[in-house]
């Protein structure tokens, strides 16, 4: 488990102070949906696979203990 300091949608906060386990051999997230939505909201639907190389869509970033 990990401290998760924030998680950001093109730059602005939409979650912070959260616990969070890294999976890295997955690309799935998985959340409440209060944490989640503001995600899949910026991004595309949540059942719709979105590409990494869609630079059309705003960067996601995670905060982990102080770290981006």
């Amino acid at each position: 488990m990990v401290n998760l300091d924030s998680i950001k949608v093109g730059g602005k906060v939409v979650a912070s102070n959260l616990k969070g386990i890294v999976d890295s051999g997955t690309s799935m997230l998985a959340g409440d949906t209060a944490t989640v939505k503001p995600i899949t909201d910026a991004v595309g639907s949540a059942t719709t696979p979105v590409t990494c190389g869609d630079t059309s869509k705003p960067d996601i970033t995670f905060t982990i203990d102080g770290k981006d």
